[in-house]
């Protein structure tokens, strides 16, 4: 209650200090840019009364105004007689609609006959062009004259006035008492917000079809691009930001963007601030979630939404999830801007203070003590869970392993082709992989691949196939019996027969009493002494070959891994597992049963060696086991691993993997976690194009995401976490 308390004084010491001068700074640019604005729209007016001015002050207030940034506004120019023509919003223009004369409808009907295009649509280019000539007619009539100029190079309206601030001029039409198709959609079902009563208010009110360029054409070849109109919803996005502390969000928001995220490129925008803050609305829908004393918690989950869009590249429009806000932003500043972002929100996390990066440096000695105290935390933490886990796998994995080997060894009895390779290497085991404390794959090398050829082109994500070598005959392999009639050497025919050997195994080896095989499943996996489970895989080694799906790696730039271990690892080469591959779920592919996955296990496990990775990818899997072990899944071991590679990647000095580092690393990886589990996706680090969320529910996902925000929060915030969890 004190922290809460405390955290509310600083907001509104914040409120009170930096963001009302901000309001009251830009109260005062506005007044000053829209006079200037109003005498050059009353010379256009003078010239073409069809473009009637509509920036009118009401009680302080104008209307049709939007502030981009301090010294950068918008002003909409509200066109007449809109009647005649037809809104057609048929969505193959992403954030975009047309007008088309209504039928019956003459040309010489509509107040803006010239700018029809012989299909009957009026075009939003023509119009714009035309105002544009005559606003720059005006900038050289008015009274202010030698303030104002065109800018050129464009083909919006844009004026520079005083050499400070820039302003667009849009030509639009209101479309009351309408709703775009597009957004059918909103509002969601079965989220309690907005009241349907604030719902029917926004659609009656409608939105706008400005004359402007759009990001979402850039790069289309669309015959309807210059007729084309943008939709604009900033009325209703005003309408819905109404209540509890939503507009004072917003301001604060917008300040910590202006001074802390105006940065090369415009990565960050207000703009993208609204968005997020709509979508925390919809994520927060009770009034109760928008007392004042909620702005920390509100303002730190929007930062996260941020993070998580400019990281995944892609921040889709509050009413229209289509039109991707990111689209024509560069991914060099998009990743900067994720970097500035994070800076902040941990700044916000971690001081109770409520000053921004730039006012709050720590000194080196303060910075020195907090290091060493975290090396300390880290280490207990390693030495007190992470060592308890790792002893208790162990000696789970050395019981395990035995009862394995005893089935393994009855398999080789009946089918000698399948010859075990579980062998202990100093307390290793070749081949064995820990999915969990109480669950385990094994890796069961078969021999002789030579006669097939290894075919991988791309058409079956995370896997390849196996095909019979030219002049090679069946015969000549000593796996004859699994070529199908293409010449594809079958896994799930293969798996199939090792199934059954294995199923008639565990009924005669030495631990039949402890060892069951599990049914229902296409896969060979053991439930031992009713507390384990083991999956066994058969697959084939390859080493010296590299797959061409993951041709793109190593990245080019990026100074890690080194090439001497790139050539290491490439010429060690992977696995091909005889398993069910995700990337095939929902595929309908006659090569379905054929295909082999592609495993990286080994490679992964070299690259990570070196610095504080591998004590890193320890201390995640003890915190997964212990706090992320959730329904359905969602987190393994896996995903930890592979965004610890993305991680290497982000951080590819040795320097930055030192003792002293582990905690940012840590912290980094989650809110990678965060932002995989937000955009439902997590890419393979070799095979980007596999996604390994794919088959989880959204809502497993969506509640994953909230505990590891809730662990990366207290990581964040709590010097002494570790102690607890």
């Amino acid at each position: 209650m004190a922290a809460q308390s405390k955290m509310l004084y600083q907001m509104n010491k914040y409120y009170g200090e930096r963001v009302q001068a901000r309001m009251g700074q830009v109260q005062k640019t506005i007044r000053e840019v829209c006079k200037v604005v109003q005498e050059v729209l009353k010379e256009v007016e003078v010239q073409e009364p069809r473009f009637i001015s509509s920036l009118t002050e009401c009680n302080g207030r104008y209307e049709g105004l939007e502030v981009i940034s301090p010294g950068e506004f918008e002003v909409v120019l509200y066109l007449n007689q809109m009647g005649v023509f037809n809104f057609v919003d048929d969505g193959s223009l992403p954030g975009c609609a047309v007008l088309k004369l209504s039928d019956g409808r003459k040309r010489s009907m509509s107040l803006w006959v010239e700018f029809i295009t012989a299909s009957g649509y009026l075009s939003a280019r023509k119009i714009r062009s035309r105002f544009q000539t005559l606003v720059a007619q005006a900038c050289d009539k008015c009274a202010y004259r030698d303030s104002v100029k065109m800018i050129a190079d464009t083909t919006e309206v844009k004026l520079r006035i005083r050499e400070r601030y820039v302003v667009q001029i849009t030509p639009a039409f209101k479309c009351s008492g309408v709703w775009p198709r597009s957004a059918a959609h909103w509002p969601i079902p079965h989220i309690p917000w907005p009241h349907p009563n604030l719902v029917a208010e926004v659609k009656t009110e409608g939105f706008d079809l400005l004359s402007k360029e759009s990001v979402a054409l850039q790069g289309k070849q669309s015959a309807m691009e210059g007729d084309a109109w943008v939709l604009s919803f900033t009325e209703a996005e005003t309408r819905l930001l109404q209540g509890g502390c939503r507009r004072r969000c917003l301001s604060i928001l917008k300040t910590l963007r202006d001074r802390h995220l105006d940065l090369p490129g415009n990565p960050v925008t207000s703009y993208h601030m609204k968005t997020l803050l709509l979508y925390e609305c919809e994520k927060h829908p009770l009034e109760t979630e928008w007392d004042e004393g909620c702005i920390a918690d509100r303002i730190n989950g929007i930062f996260l939404q941020l993070i998580s869009c400019l990281q995944c590249r892609r921040c889709p429009h509050y009413f229209l999830p289509n039109l991707d806000l990111f689209k024509g932003k560069s991914p060099s500043g998009l990743e900067n801007a994720a970097k500035q972002v994070w800076r902040l929100t941990r700044e916000l996390l971690t001081n109770s203070r409520f000053r921004p990066p730039t006012t709050t440096m720590l000194l080196p000695a303060d910075m020195l003590a907090a290091q060493s105290k975290m090396v300390y935390q880290i280490n207990k933490y390693f030495g007190e869970r992470v060592m308890t886990r790792k002893s208790q796998v162990m000696k789970t994995i050395q019981e395990v392993c035995r009862v394995v080997q005893d089935v393994l060894k009855e398999v080789e009895v009946q089918e000698p082709r399948f010859i075990s390779s579980l062998t202990d290497y100093n307390g290793r085991f070749d081949g064995l992989d820990v999915i969990s404390p109480t669950e385990f794959e094994i890796v069961i090398y078969l021999n002789q691949m030579g006669v097939l050829n290894f075919v991988d082109d791309g058409t079956l994500p995370g896997c390849a196939v196996l095909k019979l070598s030219d002049g090679r005959k069946r015969s000549m392999s000593l796996w004859v019996e699994f070529i199908t009639a293409s010449g594809y050497l079958s896994a799930r025919k293969i798996r199939s027969r090792f199934q059954t050997l294995v199923a008639q195994a565990c009924d005669k080896c030495a631990y039949r009493d402890s060892v069951k095989m599990i049914a229902d499943t296409t896969e060979v996996k053991l439930r031992i002494r009713e507390r384990y489970v083991v999956q066994i895989t058969p697959a084939f080694k390859c080493a010296g070959l590299w797959p061409r799906s993951a041709s793109h790696w190593p990245i080019a730039h990026i100074p890690w891994p080194h090439p001497n271990i790139v050539a290491e690892v490439k010429t060690e080469g992977f696995d091909m597992l005889s398993k069910e591959c995700i990337g095939l779920q929902g595929k309908q592919s006659a090569m379905e049963g054929d295909a082999w996955a592609l495993s990286f296990i080994d490679a992964e496990n070299r690259l990570l060696q070196g610095g504080s990775r591998k004590r890193c990818l320890s201390i995640l899997k003890t915190l997964r086991d212990r706090h992320l072990d959730l329904p359905g899944n969602p987190v393994t071991s896996y995903h930890m691993k592979t965004l610890l590679l993305y991680e290497c990647e982000k951080h590819p000095h040795e320097a930055e993997w030192d003792e002293i580092c582990i905690a940012d690393r840590i912290n980094g990886i989650l809110l990678q976690l965060i932002s995989c589990l937000q955009c439902r996706r997590c890419p393979h680090y070799f095979l980007p194009n596999l996604d390994l969320f794919k088959g989880k529910s959204p809502s497993g996902l969506e509640n994953a995401a909230k505990q590891v925000w809730r662990l990366t929060r207290e990581l964040l915030t709590n010097s002494r976490a570790l102690e607890k969890l």
